[in-house]
């Protein structure tokens, strides 16, 4: 049976004054806290008394601390501090992050759903979170419960990943190099040694492999699932996978593909889609390997463009008038647009635009005025692409390419000129 060794010092009475509750789990106590000793508030986690198994208890409170006090992160809320109060009871201080869990930034609750994070938002906020993965990755750790509730967004435009009480240490080597010749082999133990058919997480965000493998098989790529789930959430507002009770949902993780992203969210660019669809593959071998290669590819699709911002208009909205200069291009995502021409006879009806039709392009190829004027028709939502975006992205391909393209664009100018000069022919 395992002996819990007191590791941490024993603190003061007086140096860390409790101010208020944060929360409570079944073995332990947050509160906020005033550490005397360096005036500042903390976080501090605190075994509960009288509790029916203490050893076992003392021991995960032990391996949620390790983890986090070997990962240094901006991602990671740091701990200050490990010690022991009477009778016997670890605790230990932490940074205290002020701000709100993205389960409250979403309105999300599992079964109720969720609001819907802008596409930009979403894709800057996988990106903090893949970030700090990739890096505990590298040191052979990983989370294993990565849901709404342990991401933490601070005023100032940080995000956290909190709770690493579910974590594994997958290869020990990083932690052996880390700690050199002060641990012993217990330190590296008490990280790597656990039941070998235990199974544990958040129930909505484990990956197939999670619901039905030992923990000490699993692997990063189980991470990478359960952070497209956590992505699926904010683009779409609810989950991918669905059931009546836990058996139910863990079998649909494991046997049921994910709806379409884009048939819940219209406005999610194909690319984008195509990464979380690699990242919710159900083999591991197809799915990416690691956290860097999504990264990767997450960069190369925001480099792409495809993350411009989008412009709403309401219904009789005039997009732009003929004869303004044509600094953007843009593309309906929902709604729809008339493109009006002025000809002989008054104002003409050329086109009506509906979702994944682009106008505004012609005047940014060619860099003559607008040609005809843009209306909305119902309410309209546009991805805008500014000129400087479109050369940026034309500067990418080869040159010969570019000058097709401006060159079918001004044909194509000339040709709607024609068109509107046209007298009307009778029936």
């Amino acid at each position: 049976m395992f002996q819990f060794k007191r590791r941490g010092h024993a603190a003061p009475t007086d140096r860390y004054v409790v101010l208020s509750r944060l929360g409570e789990g079944g073995a332990a106590l947050v509160s906020r806290s005033f550490d005397r000793s360096l005036c500042r508030i903390v976080a501090v986690k605190a075994l509960k008394e009288n509790l029916a198994a203490p050893d076992l208890a003392r021991r995960t409170l032990t391996r949620e601390g390790r983890p986090v006090g070997y990962l240094d992160h901006p991602g990671i809320a740091p701990i200050y501090d490990h010690y022991v109060k009477a009778p016997d009871l670890p605790c230990y201080a932490m940074k205290l992050v002020e701000g709100k869990t993205l389960s409250d930034h979403l309105g999300f609750r599992p079964g109720k759903g969720g609001r819907t994070l802008p596409v930009a938002e979403a894709v800057g906020l996988l990106l903090h979170v893949g970030q700090t993965l990739a890096y505990a990755h590298d040191r052979g750790v990983i989370h294993l419960d990565l849901k709404p509730d342990n991401v933490m967004l601070g005023p100032y435009g940080e995000v956290l990943l909190m709770d690493w009480g579910n974590a594994r240490l997958v290869d020990p080597v990083p932690y052996r190099a880390h700690l050199g010749a002060n641990a012993t082999p217990e330190d590296v133990a008490l990280l790597v040694e656990e039941p070998p058919d235990l199974l544990s997480g958040t129930p909505e965000f484990m990956s197939p492999e999670q619901t039905c493998t030992p923990r000490d098989r699993l692997s990063p790529s189980s991470d990478i699932f359960s952070s497209a789930t956590l992505f699926f959430v904010m683009l779409t507002g609810t989950l991918p996978f669905h059931g009546k009770n836990v058996e139910a949902l863990l079998a649909s993780i494991r046997e049921s593909d994910a709806p379409p992203l884009r048939e819940l969210n219209p406005e999610v660019p194909p690319r984008l889609a195509a990464i979380v669809a690699k990242m919710l593959e159900k083999d591991v071998s197809t799915r990416y390997a690691t956290f860097h290669e999504v990264l990767e590819d997450l960069r190369t699709y925001q480099e792409a463009g495809e993350g411009f911002p989008v412009q709403h208009l309401q219904p009789g909205e005039v997009l732009f008038q003929e004869g303004d200069d044509g600094h953007a291009a843009y593309l309906v995502v929902t709604g729809q647009v008339e493109v009006l021409k002025a000809g002989p006879d008054g104002e003409q009806r050329l086109a009506v635009l509906a979702p994944g039709e682009v106008v505004g392009e012609l005047a940014i190829l060619t860099r003559e005025p607008r040609s005809a004027t843009v209306r909305a028709l119902t309410e309209t939502t546009l991805r805008v692409m500014d000129r400087t975006a479109v050369e940026r992205e034309l500067e990418k391909i080869p040159p010969w390419v570019g000058t097709m393209v401006s060159t079918l664009a001004e044909r194509f100018l000339g040709l709607n000129e024609k068109l509107v000069r046209r007298p009307q022919e009778g029936p």
